[in-house]
C-alpha cells in the first residue's frame, strides 16, 4: 500500500548508504482478486571485501492469518470491554 512505501523506500536507502545491514517490517501488499496481504519483509545486503553491496537477500513471510486472528481478538476485547463497561454503570445505579 502506499502509505508503506515510504517507509520501505526510507529503508532500503538506509542500507543502501551502510547505515545498517539489514531491516524487518510489516508490510501490506494488495493481492490480484483485491484484498490485502500482510506480510513480515526481511532484507539484508552482501557486500564484497570493499564493502560494496552485491547483492539484497529478501525473505518474506505471510502473515495474513495471524494479522486476521488479531483483528479478531481485538474486536472481541472492544466488545467485552463494552459490555463489562455497561454492566458496571448498570450495577453502580
Amino acid at each position: 500500500l502506499p502509505e508503506d512505501l515510504n517507509k520501505d523506500m526510507t529503508l532500503m536507502n538506509e542500507l543502501i548508504r551502510g547505515e545498517k545491514d539489514h531491516y524487518q517490517q510489516e508490510k501490506r501488499y494488495f493481492h490480484k482478486d483485491g484484498h490485502v496481504v500482510y506480510i513480515i519483509k526481511a532484507v539484508s545486503v552482501v557486500k564484497n571485501v570493499a564493502g560494496n553491496i552485491i547483492y539484497f537477500i529478501y525473505q518474506i513471510i505471510d502473515i495474513s492469518k495471524r494479522k486476521h486472528a488479531e483483528f479478531k481478538l481485538k474486536a472481541l476485547f472492544a466488545e467485552n470491554k463494552a459490555i463489562m463497561d455497561a454492566t458496571t454503570e448498570v450495577a453502580l445505579n
